[in-house]
């Protein structure tokens, strides 16, 4: 897929995701209420099965498996199958996708654990600590999900478009994630502390937005990082995701039941997203495992096989270039 296109490949992706998410709470209300839970059930495992005859029919595994997609569209996505034929035969370069991806694994887990809470959380603080009812809780559900929606597919759509304008990819990738980031911290903070539940909805909802935005910058990096091993590189940074899953909604649970309200977890939720923040302006997709894997082939000798404190002075004189001018995030 071309770089300058991938955000909001990403972005359109999950936005329907939560657009999912948005549709299915008040869905189900309406349905428990008119004919029960056992029938909302129904409805769900119909729709489950119905996408999954779809997607067997549509999907394929590549391009050029898809008979809707055209040569001239294949060649314009940039895929080629002999790329994914010699990542199918080469050796996973383990240690080189840890060393370019851990610091995106970290930033995907800060991401995770406040939007964890905002998914397995959300019901019960908007009943339990703004009072909402049930018919209420269908609708301001929804609210955030739905901002999530739109910051998906902008978040996306931004990162293509400076990536174009400027060239300059850390730049296009890592300001939408400090932005994203930022800005989802400042309304959560005063979410925490507002005294009228409608303005709390609210500013949750900018929260969850711009939360969102970063969503598909994330998931773009292990592309443009990890090349013909995206596939390993996606599932690393998601790992940061997924113990963020396993973690934060027990801990958020554990505290709310030790201090009696939600003002700490959500305090100590918006401290891990700023430590993101910080920890965003240090990644830099332009330095790919590819990159790496051709500066060995040149130099005749594989970093890897080095200790550790030798990998790094190793890298710092094969990079010895990007010294002579200081290395910002917004190169």
């Amino acid at each position: 897929m071309p770089v300058a296109e991938r955000g909001f490949a990403q972005g359109i992706t999950h936005s329907f995701a939560r657009l999912g998410g948005a549709v299915t709470p008040p869905l189900v209300l309406a349905v428990v209420v008119a004919g029960g839970w056992r029938d909302a059930f129904i409805l769900l495992g119909v729709a489950s099965l119905a996408w999954t005859v779809l997607y067997l029919c549509v999907f394929t595994n590549s391009p050029e498996q898809n008979r809707r997609v055209t040569p001239e569209e294949t060649a314009e996505i940039g895929y080629r199958a002999g790329d994914c034929e010699r990542a199918k035969r080469a050796a996973t370069p383990w240690r080189k996708l840890i060393r370019r991806m851990w610091l995106v694994t970290f930033v995907d887990f800060c991401y995770g654990w406040l939007l964890w809470v905002y998914l397995t959380w959300l019901p019960s603080y908007l009943k339990e600590a703004r009072g909402f009812d049930l018919k209420q809780l269908a609708l301001f559900t929804a609210l955030p999900l739905l901002a999530g929606v739109i910051g998906d597919t902008l978040g996306g759509v931004v990162s293509d478009r400076l990536y174009k304008r400027t060239g300059r990819l850390r730049f296009a990738r890592c300001a939408v994630l400090v932005v994203g980031m930022g800005g989802s911290l400042v309304f959560l903070l005063p979410m925490v502390s507002a005294t009228n539940p409608l303005m709390a909805v609210l500013y949750l909802s900018a929260s969850f937005f711009f939360l969102e935005i970063t969503n598909p910058v994330l998931w773009t990096l292990p592309l443009d990082i990890g090349g013909r091993y995206a596939g390993t590189a996606g599932g690393m940074m998601n790992t940061g995701f997924g113990v963020a899953g396993m973690i934060s909604p027990v801990v958020f649970g554990y505290l709310i039941e030790t201090t009696g309200s939600y003002n700490v977890p959500f305090t100590i939720s918006a401290c891990l997203l700023g430590v993101g923040i910080v920890a965003a302006f240090f990644i830099d997709p332009a330095r790919t495992v590819e990159a790496d894997e051709e500066r060995e082939r040149l130099e005749g000798r594989p970093l890897d096989s080095m200790p550790a404190f030798l990998q790094a002075s190793a890298a710092v004189r094969l990079e010895r270039h990007h010294l002579r001018r200081p290395l910002r995030w917004w190169r």
